[in-house]
């Protein structure tokens, strides 16, 4: 299996960055999910972002998938000169990507998917049978759309 990291989540919790991705999930119930946001797609142009870690309320291991999209006529420059880009990537935070759908910088698109991926310590993450996920993002410039 293979294991990501969160490096941007608001409230974060320093002893939770990673996460298992165990794929999938069919006929699940998505009224007890939290929110994953998917920047362009499934870790296209950074690591994926949510909001709540274990121990907070409202985490749970499996999250509804939330595709972002910069919304027709808008650029990551119009993102980033809201004030809502930072900290080496383009969202660090579940809130400013709320924000900036508010502001109508981008569209959020619910798929109707789950996927289990609990948030684990680093010592569970990189324990055997466990893959770190390549970090390696497609680039985005000022003129960029996703």
């Amino acid at each position: 299996q293979y294991f990501s990291r969160l490096h941007q989540i608001s409230g974060f919790n320093r002893r939770f960055k990673d996460y298992i991705d165990q794929g999938l999930e069919k006929k699940t119930d998505r009224t007890n999910t939290s929110d994953i946001y998917l920047i362009g797609g499934n870790r296209d142009y950074q690591p994926n972002v949510v909001a709540t870690v274990p121990g907070q309320p409202g985490y749970s291991p499996h999250w509804d998938v939330v595709v972002v999209h910069t919304a027709p006529g808008y650029t990551v420059a119009d993102i980033m000169n809201a004030g809502l880009a930072g900290n080496g990537v383009l969202f660090s935070s579940a809130e400013n990507i709320l924000e900036a759908a508010r502001r109508g910088l981008v569209t959020l698109t619910e798929p109707g998917l789950v996927v289990l991926c609990p948030i684990v310590s680093a010592a569970t993450a990189n324990a055997n049978g466990h893959t770190e996920a390549p970090e390696t993002f497609l680039p985005l410039t000022p003129s960029s759309t996703f």
